[in-house]
């Protein structure tokens, strides 16, 4: 069996079209109708159904069984492909988020000095998608904001650095700006703005909204950081955020709210995979620069 054959059929489920998975890898449609032959061949088992009426297919109850286990083979061989490569080239990655984990990283990186030349750093700021990094061991290690529960599997280390809640955010001409603490009460009839579902903020956020009552419609879920500097920045929205994430922007204030919803950044480490030694020894620092802080 070929391993591009289960590429090209992960695609093909996907995105439902013989005519874009061709495109997307630059192959003809006979290749990707090859492909598919072969692995029904492989499998004995028929693995889409055709409606020619339509010009459209739907994978069958086998087909599926392929689709979900293609998809765990591929990431486990990427996974190899990783550590080999690292392992080889005896680099350490290390994944963290510029804004939130940038501001922790001073007070955890000094005596890692034997490290600096090896380390590779795998920067993203949505904390989702690194937990998923994480997850499917292209890092190991990383700083990364958790969502309020439970990660998914028996994978993971957590080590909180910080707990706090997310704050008001406004200009400082705005109403609120004075405050030393805001309430639920005193943000009911503003419009707030706070991150999408690429980010841990959005399923925090979403999820105390449902707690305290607060509408959808009343939310603007935004792309990216930048975009909700401005809508804070043009009183548009108050913001809903971490307040590291406006440490550098002078013109906005931050305030406390009360009972608001928490976020977390921990070292998160992947406990089940095969390390490198220098890999695994940075680790090993990493853990015990948490714990020495958290002592503190």
């Amino acid at each position: 069996m070929k391993i591009q054959d289960l590429v090209y059929y992960r695609y093909l489920a996907d995105c439902s079209s013989f005519t874009k998975t061709a495109e997307a890898f630059f192959v003809s449609q006979p290749s990707i109708s090859i492909a598919l032959k072969r692995l029904e061949e492989e499998f004995e088992t028929q693995l889409i159904t055709r409606d020619r009426s339509t010009k459209s297919f739907a994978l069958t109850p086998t087909g599926k069984i392929l689709y979900e286990r293609a998809d765990q083979i591929l990431t486990i061989l990427d996974q190899a492909k990783h550590e080999i490569k690292s392992n080889e080239e005896n680099v350490i990655h290390f994944g963290f988020l510029p804004t939130i984990a940038g501001y922790f990283l001073p007070r955890l990186m000094p005596n890692m000095a034997e490290f600096v030349q090896s380390i590779q750093l795998v920067e993203d700021e949505s904390s989702k998608h690194m937990l998923q990094l994480l997850k499917d061991g292209i890092v190991s290690a990383a700083i990364t904001g958790l969502p309020d529960h439970d990660l998914e599997g028996d994978w993971a280390e957590i080590y909180p650095i910080d707990t706090r809640p997310l704050s008001i955010c406004v200009p400082k001409s705005h109403p609120l700006a004075n405050n030393r603490e805001v309430t639920l009460n005193q943000i009911r009839n503003y419009s707030l703005v706070t991150l999408d579902e690429k980010y841990v903020h959005h399923q925090i956020v979403s999820n105390w909204m449902d707690k305290v009552g607060i509408q959808t419609s009343q939310v603007t879920f935004a792309k990216e950081i930048q975009s909700v500097h401005s809508l804070i920045a043009s009183s548009l929205s108050v913001g809903l955020i971490h307040d590291v994430l406006v440490h550098d922007r002078p013109d906005l204030v931050t305030i406390p709210l009360k009972e608001g919803p928490e976020f977390t950044t921990a070292l998160v480490i992947n406990k089940n995979l095969k390390l490198t030694e220098a890999q695994a020894a940075f680790n090993q620092s990493l853990r015990e620069k948490v714990l020495q802080l958290k002592q503190v």
